[in-house]
């Protein structure tokens, strides 16, 4: 069996928060963005030790306000508790962690309610024929476990949907071409770790 073959039953465990992500309050607001009226979106990621700590924490997608931005890390560190990821062998490894904090002051009596935040980007698109359903796009989560290289070398559906299980099969086996993957722990030593990936597929344009 290909290693990287979709598998019938879930073995690869994320990394989870292992209690309500209540990760920011008021008072946590930088006080020089609160008085500029500066708001926005920080999407981050989180390398999670096999003991649950958070190691690294880094900033994928800017508010655009670097005290937004650093304050993200800041309180994750301080406040972020996770339950670790697990291997196929129910061993702890590392596991990769994406997330993303919406910083809104506080509304104005009578204003109009705020929008939430887009989904995040895609680490794979793909186009296609024709997609289930006559769908025009559609997105596959897959949980892979990366090797300390970078490589893909197990991959599974974290959300089948219904009628998808051809699409999962197809995500599965296009993860094993990616390699831009290698992590490095806090030591600076590559790791084998845990990580969600998103495949979206679009129907391509005639």
């Amino acid at each position: 069996m290909n290693a990287i073959g979709l598998l019938l039953a879930a073995t690869l465990t994320q990394a989870t928060p292992s209690g309500p992500a209540a990760w920011l309050s008021d008072s946590d607001y930088p006080a020089g963005a609160k008085r500029r009226g500066e708001e926005g979106t920080v999407g981050f990621a989180l390398l999670i030790s096999p003991q649950g700590h958070i190691e690294k924490c880094s900033v994928t997608e800017s508010s655009g306000f670097p005290e937004l931005d650093n304050q993200t890390c800041a309180m994750m560190a301080v406040r972020g508790r996770f339950k670790p990821a697990t291997d196929e062998n129910r061993m702890r490894v590392y596991g990769y962690f994406i997330g993303r904090m919406t910083w809104r002051l506080p509304a104005a009596k009578g204003s109009p309610p705020r929008r939430s935040a887009s989904a995040p980007p895609s680490d794979i698109e793909l186009e296609v024929q024709r997609l289930p359903n006559g769908a025009l796009e559609e997105s596959i989560g897959i949980v892979t476990k990366v090797d300390p290289t970078g490589r893909v070398i197990l991959s599974e559906p974290s959300n089948q949907k219904e009628g998808l299980s051809k699409l999962a099969a197809i995500a599965c086996s296009q993860a094993k071409d990616l390699d831009v993957f290698l992590t490095k722990n806090g030591a600076g030593n590559p790791v084998t770790l845990i990580r969600n990936l998103r495949v979206t597929f679009r129907v391509a344009a005639k």
